[in-house]
């Protein structure tokens, strides 16, 4: 649903106006002043603003100005009864979307909305298509320049993209500066046949920019001089006694924006070398697969990475969770429990039950279960409560009742590999839900039922045969794998073998299709569990279809997020806040990551762009239920996932920030307020919102 702000100060017309946009199906906030609209906009993410210009304080084109400050990107539309020149000037160079003269028909009105939104969905789409393949080729190229015997390249373009920041360059040029700084350096060091064959793949503006370095001469545009300062200032190294600035210039009078040259020295200072979200994640499941294929030592070695030695993450816990699996080392299972208490209740929480698995310590179990009913998770926390009661050798049945609930049945399934043996001892000893639990256990193991296919999407794209897991080798490659993926996402389906073919190997449509054929065997083969005899296809090929077919045992955390977020937005647009804010206990514990991490695909990065933005507009909204309610701890856990998956939402620091004051934790108030000026200094060249402005004042008054 778009979100629509109207900014006018004739009351009917704004009433008008704002049940034309309600009755199309548009979130509607008004205004009747400029101001009023520009903090509306500082506190909350608009799709589109609808301004009136004159009135009396701030006017429209000024209120469009701020607004756009703050939220790059939004649609304008601009409503007048008469205006200057000076007017119509102003709009043009704020690049108002449309432009609308009273009286106007309320059919011309909602064609413009309809249109100037459509033109923001686009080149939202666009900006983060560009933005995810950017990224991929940055990776890329860093990864070939660490072939060579020198780390400028890699140097260069950090330094590269400090200038930038300091400077404010928008996000997407500062990537494409970054990458031509390396493809750039790299040539220099000796990698021009390493890079050679990635120049065709290069943006254009890329290209460009690697040529006019080359080249560079006396009044080239900034973003050229910021590639050269960068590439020259890491090749030049530290000057005793004298500034980069005035080494740069000396050796090149005049040729460099002084501005260029402040920003430099501003930035000149040695920086920790950090590893992204994308590039954690990425060698965590390379771990897991070397895991997985029986490789335990180049597993290890993966795992001896920036993910142990850096600020606590998600994927760092994960990795020395993995260490201790792989080498039985208790002391690294605690540490891993120590560092996911800094990063938040649910990720504390669900490492605490792997700790005591891997420790046998049930006190960490214990905790686990006093955190999940303090967020009224109650799946969640019976797991605990049966883990710890497996670990003391007791009995916990009602743990086990609330597991055996129809929507529990996946949670129960996780606990498969540790509880079988309780399980059975209490059977003997007459425990009725230890007899129903194996019974519903029993059914996947069945000789004439094939065992739950298990499909996990968040996060790397990992498939397991009841309890086997899918490895690396099993799917012969990437394309293999993926194509699953595809299938899996859209069950019962029917996918055009030809768009198919299309999509994966689109240089040769003939050996696209053979290929497909292939691929269409490996699934069929790798997708059957070697313990079960049984005839049946996951699958399916019907002429010139193909489908995953629904009809056998499969659950899919994909499917369950989509289920469970339509449910939400049910519950919370009827008012039922109680069991709407219930559904997070099963919504956050499957968000292990993005959708589809590290593919690349079209198809997947529009998904991944449209699932993420539906699932950021609900956690924001049980995250606000939740504040509204006192659940302040869950308002808390909703902020914090979505900073996962945008850690630039200043409505998520908004949330996190009135949930600690609401606690009495002005100083994580204040903590919070750091973080995501550091953040947005860094990732958008921008100062936060005048709410967290206030919100910042709140908290040292308070303390």
């Amino acid at each position: 649903m778009s979100r629509i702000l109207l900014l006018e100060d004739d009351p009917g017309l704004r009433s008008v106006l704002q049940g034309v946009l309600e009755d199309e199906g548009f979130s509607v906030q008004i205004a009747a002043r400029g101001e009023e609209a520009v903090l509306q906009a500082s506190d909350s993410a608009f799709d589109l603003i609808v301004a009136d210009i004159r009135m009396e304080g701030m006017d429209g084109l000024d209120a469009l100005a701020h607004v756009q400050k703050q939220t790059p990107g939004i649609g304008t539309i601009v409503i007048t009864g008469y205006s200057s020149e000076a007017d119509s000037v102003r709009a043009v160079k704020l690049g108002v979307g449309d432009y609308l003269r009273k009286p106007f028909l309320a059919e011309d009105f909602l064609e413009s909305v309809h249109r100037v939104l459509s033109d923001v969905r686009q080149k939202r789409q666009h900006n983060a298509r560009e933005g995810e393949l950017s990224k991929a080729l940055v990776i890329a190229v860093e990864s070939l320049a660490r072939t060579l015997k020198t780390r400028d390249p890699i140097e260069a373009a950090e330094l590269a993209a400090r200038i930038c920041a300091r400077l404010g360059v928008p996000a997407e040029l500062a990537t494409a500066i970054r990458l031509a700084t390396l493809v750039a350096t790299a040539q220099r060091a000796g990698g021009d046949e390493l890079m050679h064959g990635l120049m065709g793949s290069l943006p254009v503006t890329v290209r460009d920019l690697v040529e006019e370095v080359d080249g560079l001469q006396e009044g080239s545009r900034l973003e050229t001089q910021i590639a050269a300062v960068a590439i020259e200032a890491t090749a030049l190294g530290p000057v005793a006694g004298l500034a980069l600035s005035r080494a740069m210039e000396s050796r090149h009078p005049g040729r460099f924006d002084p501005r260029l040259l402040q920003a430099l020295d501003a930035v000149d200072a040695p920086v920790e070398k950090e590893c992204t979200a994308g590039r954690r994640q990425a060698l965590l499941s390379l771990a897991r697969a070397l895991e997985a294929g029986g490789d335990p030592r180049n597993a290890a070695l993966a795992l001896a990475s920036p993910l142990l030695t850096e600020q606590p993450s998600w994927e760092g816990v994960q990795a020395l969770l993995s260490r201790a699996r792989l080498h039985r080392q208790i002391e690294l299972a605690d540490q891993a429990a120590a560092q996911a208490q800094l990063l938040g209740s649910t990720p504390y929480a669900a490492t605490c039950v792997e700790t005591a698995l891997l420790t046998g310590n049930a006190n960490y179990a214990r905790r686990a279960s006093e955190l999940y009913a303090q967020l009224r998770f109650p799946a969640q926390q019976a797991r605990a409560r049966l883990v710890a009661a497996v670990l003391s050798n007791q009995t916990d049945e009602e743990a086990l009742t609330v597991l055996l609930a129809p929507e529990n049945q996946e949670v129960l399934m996780r606990c498969t590999p540790w509880c079988l043996t309780a399980l059975r001892t209490w059977r003997q000893a007459g425990s009725a839900p230890a007899e129903r639990a194996l019974q519903r256990l029993g059914r996947e193991v069945e000789e004439q039922q094939p065992p739950v296919l298990r499909m996990y999407s968040l996060g790397t794209f990992e498939v397991y045969r009841g309890e086997e897991m899918v490895d690396e080798k099993s799917w012969r490659s990437q394309k293999v794998r993926y194509l699953f993926a595809l299938l899996a996402s859209q069950p019962g389906r029917r996918f055009v073998v030809e768009q198919l073919v299309e999509d994966f190997w689109p240089e040769n449509i003939e050996r696209g299709r053979k290929n497909l054929s292939q691929a269409t065997s490996i699934l069929r083969k790798c997708l059957r569990p070697s313990s079960f005899a049984g005839e049946f296809d996951y699958v399916a090929r019907q002429g010139e279809f193909l489908q995953f077919d629904r009809q056998w045992p499969y659950w899919h955390d994909l499917e369950e997020l989509e289920r469970m977020m339509v449910e939400a937005s049910r519950l919370e647009s009827a008012g039922q806040w109680e069991p709407a804010l219930e559904l997070l206990g099963r919504i956050l514990p499957l968000l292990r990551g993005t959708y589809l991490e590290g593919c690349y695909h079209q198809w997947a990065l529009d998904y991944r762009m449209s699932l993420e933005q539906r699932l950021i507009a609900i956690l924001r909204q049980l995250g606000l239920l939740a504040l509204q309610h006192q659940r302040s701890q869950q308002s808390q856990e909703c902020a914090s996932a979505i900073l996962r998956f945008d850690p630039c939402c200043q409505d998520a620091y908004s949330l996190s920030m009135k949930a600690c004051l609401l606690e009495g934790r002005a100083e994580m108030a204040v903590r919070q307020y750091d973080q995501a000026r550091k953040v947005l200094r860094k990732e958008l060249g921008m100062e936060p919102s005048i709410m967290l402005e206030e919100l910042r004042q709140r908290a040292l008054i308070n303390l």
